[in-house]
């Protein structure tokens, strides 16, 4: 039997946000000439929870169980459903693993990543005499999810009063 995992959210570049419902699809395939049985075991990912309904998994603890038989030389699919809770600093993706009791496994863990979390702060010098000039500090910071490349511009304005 070949067994093989993916998610609608491993699109080439596909960035997950908070609320997202992620969709995790296994296919077996029976190759060998009989049917064959296995038991697939989920485990809702890290910073989701499982909201699927009638795809026949039965939840046990945090694992969630199925058992499929699948016939000579067909492919059977199931799906395995998620949606993102708000994801917090430092959640740079989301790792869905799916294992078999029987087979061989192909791409079994799926790991998609979250979104950047972009934060900028300014920070002025601790003193300015009247006349006077100063540095300001300027920190741009990714607080989770994917490493993004970008040109940025800042403008500040200072007025006279």
């Amino acid at each position: 039997m070949l067994f093989r995992s993916s998610a609608l959210g491993s699109l080439s570049g596909y960035q997950v946000r908070s609320g997202d419902v992620l969709t995790y699809t296994a296919s077996m395939q029976e190759t060998a000439g009989g049917s064959a049985s296995t038991t697939l075991t989920e485990t809702a990912p890290s910073n989701t929870s499982y909201t699927g309904s009638s795809e026949g998994w039965t939840q046990s603890g945090s694992n969630y169980t199925q058992s499929v038989t699948v016939s000579a030389n067909t492919t059977v699919t199931k799906t395995f459903t998620v949606t993102v809770d708000t994801l917090t600093d430092s959640v740079a993706s989301i790792v869905n693993s799916v294992t078999t009791s029987n087979g061989t496994c192909s791409s079994c863990t799926v790991t998609t990543a979250t979104v950047p979390r972009l934060s900028i702060s300014k920070t002025p010098p601790a003193s300015l005499a009247a006349g006077g000039s100063g540095s300001w500090t300027v920190t741009l910071a990714n607080k989770g999810g994917r490493s993004e490349e970008h040109t940025s511009e800042l403008q500040s304005r200072f007025g006279s009063r």
